[in-house]
C-alpha cells in the first residue's frame, strides 16, 4: 500500500514557527543529551557515570519517540525535513539498521488499515524453534535480557543479503555496522565499563518502549500479502487505548514525549506530540478515549514478559462499558523503530 496523505494542523504562521521551535529544541535536546551522556559514561566519577546513564537513556528514548512524529510529518512542515531527521535520529536509537521508509510504511500501514502486518509472527516464530532453543530466548526474556528485540535488529542488517527489495541497502549497511563497530572499539579503549553501561542504557530504552507500546491496541496480525478486513474509526477506537503516565499531572507524560496519548494520536495522527493532551482531553469528554492505568500497564507488562511471545497481545474484555485488562497480554515490539 502507499503511504497515504497524513493530516496535519492547519493554524497559522505564528503557530508553524512555534511548533519548529518546539521541535528544534526536543531534537536538539536528544542530539546533545545523547553526546553528554556518552561524555558521563567515560568519566571516573561514578556520580557522573550514573547522571550520564540517565541522560543517554532518556535521549535514546526521545529520539525513538520524534522519530514516530517524522514519520507523521508532523515534527516540521517540509516532508523531506522530517525524513532527514528521521534518518539521523535512528542512528541513535539503532533503528538505522532498518530502512526509514520501510519503517514509515509500515507504521502508516498500521494506522491506515486498522492492523497489524506481519512479516515475521513472533509467537509462531518462537515455538518453531528447536526446544533447547526456545527455552534459551524465553529465560532470557524472562530475565528482561531482550534477545526477541536484538534478534529482530540482526536480523535487519542481514535483509539486505536475503530480501531483494532490500538489496540496495548493502552497502549501506556495511557503512552502519563498520561506523557501530568503530564507535564502541573506540569507547571500549577508553573505558571498557561505558560500553558496558551503554548497554544497559540500551537495554533499558528497549524495555521503556516496549512497555509504552505494548497495551495501546488489541490489533489483529495479518501476514504481509493478506487481503485486509475493512476496518472502521468505531472499530479503531474499540481496539485503542491510551497508556499515559498520569492523567493528574499531565506533564510527566512530557517524559515520554506524550506518546501515551494514543486513542489523541489516531483521532489526529498529524497533530503534533505537545498538542495531544487537550484533544485527549476533549475525546475523553466524549467517551473516545479509554485510559488503561500505569500500574495495570506496568503489572501486565511484568507477569505476562513470555506469555506474550508464546500466544501473542491478548484481549481486552468490555464488561458493562468498563474494561477488563486481565488477559491483555501486550505487543511484542515496537512498530516504528522494530521492522517484523
Amino acid at each position: 500500500m502507499l503511504i497515504s496523505s497524513i493530516t496535519s494542523d492547519k493554524s497559522g504562521p505564528q503557530a508553524h514557527k512555534r511548533l519548529a521551535l518546539i521541535n528544534t529544541a526536543a531534537v536538539s535536546y536528544s542530539l546533545v543529551g545523547y553526546g553528554l551522556g556518552l561524555l558521563g559514561l567515560l568519566s571516573s566519577s561514578t556520580i557522573t557515570n550514573l547522571l550520564g546513564l540517565g541522560l543517554l537513556l532518556h535521549s535514546l528514548l526521545w529520539s525513538a519517540y520524534l522519530v514516530h512524529d517524522c514519520m507523521h510529518g508532523s515534527l516540521f512542515r517540509n516532508r523531506q525535513l522530517n525524513d532527514a531527521v528521521g534518518n539521523v535520529l535512528l542512528w541513535i536509537n539503532g533503528g538505522i539498521c532498518y530502512s526509514f521508509a520501510a519503517l514509515k510504511q509500515q507504521h502508516i500501514d498500521h494506522h491506515v488499515d486498522r492492523a497489524d502486518i506481519l512479516t515475521v509472527e513472533v509467537p509462531s516464530r518462537i515455538r518453531a524453534l528447536p526446544v533447547f532453543c526456545r527455552w534459551l530466548v524465553l529465560a532470557a526474556e524472562w530475565s528482561y535480557i531482550p534477545v526477541v528485540a536484538f534478534w529482530s535488529r540482526f536480523n535487519g542488517l542481514l535483509r539486505p543479503w536475503w530480501d531483494p527489495d532490500a538489496r540496495s541497502r548493502r552497502w549501506q549497511t556495511v557503512a552502519i555496522v563498520t561506523a557501530r563497530i568503530l564507535m564502541f572499539v573506540g569507547i571500549g579503549l577508553l573505558s571498557p565499563k561505558a560500553v558496558a553501561l551503554y548497554l544497559v542504557a540500551y537495554i533499558g530504552m528497549i524495555h521503556i518502549t516496549r512497555w509504552a507500546d505494548a497495551f495501546q491496541h488489541t490489533y489483529e496480525g495479518f501476514p504481509l500479502g493478506t487481503d485486509l478486513p475493512e476496518r472502521s474509526r468505531s472499530h479503531e477506537r474499540e481496539h485503542t487505548f491510551s497508556t499515559v503516565l498520569s492523567c493528574r499531572y499531565p506533564w510527566l507524560n512530557v517524559l515520554l514525549l506524550n506518546f501515551g496519548y494514543h486513542s489523541a494520536h489516531h483521532n489526529a495522527m498529524g497533530r503534533s506530540w505537545y498538542k495531544l493532551p487537550v484533544l485527549s482531553r476533549e475525546l475523553y469528554k466524549q467517551g473516545s478515549v479509554s485510559y488503561m492505568p500505569v500500574w495495570e500497564q506496568l503489572s501486565n507488562y511484568h507477569r505476562y514478559r513470555v506469555k506474550r511471545l508464546l500466544e501473542g497481545q491478548g484481549d481486552v474484555l468490555r464488561q458493562h462499558g468498563a474494561c477488563n485488562y486481565e488477559r491483555f497480554y501486550g505487543a511484542v515490539d515496537v512498530s516504528f523503530i522494530t521492522l517484523y
